[in-house]
């Protein structure tokens, strides 16, 4: 909460069901001057014109966006100390003081002495320092240089540094900059909020030896890699990373929260976890990984039971994640198209990308088609599943489904054998041409160089071959329930 030093008038935070939160301006006596829905604890961060997250009276009546016209406000990203990053609020006047307005421990800004700035806990134990120049005079924390270096722990690092008056200002700044330190190019689209996300990347689920994988592919060209909390190897990714001379803004890094973390508080703790664990203080693409919690050897959702959480809190937590700058974009993953028209119901922030299992012979119309209308960017996974696997087809699959992946099967023989290209290349060309992104798993080195030339300009699918790759009588993945638990 914060309080207004003339006034006394206060603006206090609070959470509510489903992961809701609340703003509400009281004055000096405790009355409720005004409030809004909120799940961002920026007080001054607007999020889009939607009528929930609009300031009413307490008679419901709408009254005019208050302006933050005083408050400086600074963001610090330190890829050295992950802990010390987020959005710093200004808490108090006399003199100067900031306070980290981010889920989790309090880390308070001030000046320690003219040009020394400090940043510490709660009990004044120092962080991060920020030395004094002696060629600078500086007053305030928004006047420090945007790019220097700290004293942490002992070691000088480069902390990045965002500065302006009022939050959303410089939410937008930060957004930006990260935006643009993207480079946009063919082998990339443009989410709805901006940000460029590369065409193909590395799915990482389930590969041995990952960090050779994902050094390696980053090598031949790889600038999206997709993982997953449950995928455990986050560890070596971080390693890939650090070891890879490509800078972290030069790469896209999807991740998703696991649905045992349901729950606001236990997915806001997730989201902290994954970043330490990856060795960085943002990802690009925050997915929730599945709508449901499934009990089995591999996943315990007691404590999700227990607690009643769902994924509507999960939901809210990314975009608190958002508004704070810790993912550039937040969607879902195995979503249906029933859980996406209720998602696009609640969301204040839409979601800006989703993940779906998607191929030939396994086909997701209604989330396809609800995404195009919204402007949801999709991404197929899957995209290689189970078509040139006899064994599959003879003992898993129904008649229905037999029928369907013998008609792809003798399709795409077809086509490859008159083009000359591989199975692989015919199926991720056909995804792209629809508009789609795709995260095809790969070890082998020909394999990761092979998936990328799809993306070279002078490999289409004709319309006709388009229009007979898509009139494959696939079934709908939706009503299929075996797929809703994996």
């Amino acid at each position: 909460q914060w309080q207004d030093p003339d006034t006394k008038a206060l603006l206090q935070h609070v959470t509510l069901e489903h992961g809701r939160g609340m703003w509400r301006l009281k004055s000096v006596h405790g009355t409720t001057i005004a409030s809004r829905e909120s799940w961002s604890l920026l007080p001054c961060y607007n999020h889009t014109e939607n009528s929930r997250s609009t300031w009413k009276r307490p008679s419901g009546d709408a009254i005019p966006t208050p302006r933050c016209l005083n408050d400086r406000t600074i963001h610090l990203d330190s890829q050295s100390h992950i802990g010390l990053s987020g959005f710093f609020i200004q808490a108090s006047n006399h003199p100067p003081k900031w306070i980290r307005a981010r889920y989790g421990a309090n880390l308070w800004l001030f000046a320690e002495s003219p040009g020394r700035f400090v940043v510490a806990r709660e009990n004044l134990r120092p962080v991060a320092v920020k030395p004094r120049d002696p060629r600078a005079k500086i007053r305030f924390a928004d006047e420090i240089p945007d790019d220097v270096f700290w004293e942490v722990g002992g070691k000088s690092v480069r902390v990045k540094v965002t500065t302006g008056r009022g939050a959303e200002t410089v939410w937008h700044k930060l957004h930006q900059q990260r935006i643009w330190s993207k480079k946009l190019n063919r082998n990339a689209r443009v989410l709805s909020n901006g940000a460029p996300m590369p065409i193909m990347g590395l799915g990482t689920g389930g590969i041995m030896e990952i960090r050779n994988v994902t050094v390696r592919a980053i090598k031949h060209g790889y600038r999206l890699l997709n993982t997953g909390e449950n995928y455990g190897n986050n560890a070596e990714i971080r390693e890939a990373l650090q070891e890879s001379t490509v800078p972290r803004e030069q790469i896209w890094l999807t991740t998703k929260v696991c649905p045992t973390n349901f729950g606001m508080d236990r997915t806001s703790k997730s989201v902290r976890g994954s970043l330490n664990s990856l060795g960085t203080s943002w990802v690009d693409l925050y997915l929730v990984h599945w709508p449901r919690c499934t009990q089995s050897e591999y996943s315990d959702c007691s404590a999700v039971a227990a607690s009643g959480a769902t994924w509507h809190h999960s939901w809210r937590a990314l975009e608190r994640a958002y508004a704070e700058g810790t993912a550039l974009a937040i969607g879902v993953s195995n979503w249906d198209s029933a859980l996406m028209a209720e998602l696009l119901g609640l969301a204040t922030v839409t979601p800006h990308a989703v993940e779906q299992l998607l191929n030939l012979a396994e086909r997701d119309g209604g989330m396809v088609e609800l995404c195009r209308q919204n402007e949801i960017a999709y991404t197929a996974y899957g995209s290689l599943r189970n078509l040139m696997d006899q064994y599959f087809r003879d003992a898993l699959m129904s008649q229905d489904e037999i029928r369907v992946h013998d008609q792809a099967q003798a399709l795409t023989r077809e086509i490859t054998d008159k083009r000359g290209v591989s199975f692989a290349a015919l199926v991720l060309r056909w995804q792209i041409q629809l508009g789609m992104f795709v995260i095809p798993r790969a070890t082998q080195d020909k394999n990761m160089v092979a998936n990328l030339q799809v993306l070279e300009p002078g490999f289409n699918l004709t319309e006709q071959e388009m229009d007979a790759l898509n009139g494959i009588g696939g079934y709908n993945l939706e009503k299929d329930l075996r797929y809703r638990d994996l």
